[in-house]
């Protein structure tokens, strides 16, 4: 089964921890955005109850530091190919409503840092990373080939970056949803 859609991440804004802005490791937060992209997501059903789905698509994402002992310090960007799979169950698979929930995994691949950096930022690196994801959806059959599918998925990011070649390293909190709607026709 394949379906292609449109992708909108909302991501929330994440702060640093500013009870010990002097560690050496600080949280990177992700700046409040929406962004869509477009997308080619596969769904294998091995039985009507279960499915594997891979999705994946790419983003560029704002980064920052809040609560720094400099302050807030503009990091740039990056942009992330988040390739996600995800093991679902449909509970309802008969129906004219099918609702179904999953869990998977992510591996997302960082590239294309830079953007304007805040003064003494000179370079930034995100280092790709595993995740996690969940989903959760619901088909709505309008023929027995035809399907509208909403679905939502929650990945759960924390990549290392490195900030002037190494003198301060951290973990990114990105944790990401992707909301996508499309038509899908069952082969």
């Amino acid at each position: 089964m394949l379906h292609a859609h449109k992708i909108r991440r909302v991501c929330r804004r994440k702060q640093s921890n500013p009870a010990n802005p002097g560690r050496r490791a600080r949280k990177i937060s992700q700046l409040d955005q929406c962004l869509t992209s477009y997308s080619r997501p596969t769904s294998y059903f091995f039985t009507p109850y279960f499915s594997v789905n891979a999705i994946a698509a790419t983003t560029r994402h704002d980064l920052s530091v809040r609560g720094s002992a400099i302050g807030g310090l503009d990091l740039g960007h990056a942009w992330i190919l988040p390739p996600t799979v995800t093991a679902q169950f449909h509970p309802l698979p008969a129906s004219r409503f099918s609702p179904y929930i999953g869990v998977g995994v992510n591996y997302s691949v960082f590239y294309g840092e830079g953007g304007s950096l805040s003064a003494p930022v000179n370079k930034v690196v995100v280092k790709n990373a595993w995740g996690w994801a969940l989903n959760a959806g619901i088909d709505y059959e309008l023929s027995p080939r035809w399907v509208i599918n909403v679905d939502a998925k929650k990945l759960f990011l924390d990549p290392r970056v490195s900030v002037n070649s190494g003198a301060i390293m951290a973990r990114a909190d990105l944790d990401p949803w992707i909301v996508g709607a499309g038509i899908r026709y069952r082969f």
